[in-house]
């Protein structure tokens, strides 16, 4: 899947519910990102097809590039 600007918003859309709620590396952020994904992917537009590894991949790349 390709990332555009979109996805971006319905990604930080999600995580702003409730991944800041856990802390990183727990069993728990872990089953939240499993549940983002599977949200992401119900959505018809813009169209999804994601992982928990994807949504943390993509996290990081968008944290990363904020910071810069």
């Amino acid at each position: 899947m390709k990332w555009s600007e979109e996805h971006d918003v319905m990604l930080g859309r999600e995580i702003m519910l409730e991944l800041w709620k856990y802390k990183a590396g727990t069993r728990e952020r872990g089953q939240c990102l499993d549940r983002i994904a599977e949200s992401l992917n119900h959505l018809k537009k813009p169209p999804f097809s994601v992982s928990q590894k994807s949504v943390r991949d993509r996290l990081r790349i968008l944290e990363r590039d904020f910071k810069r």
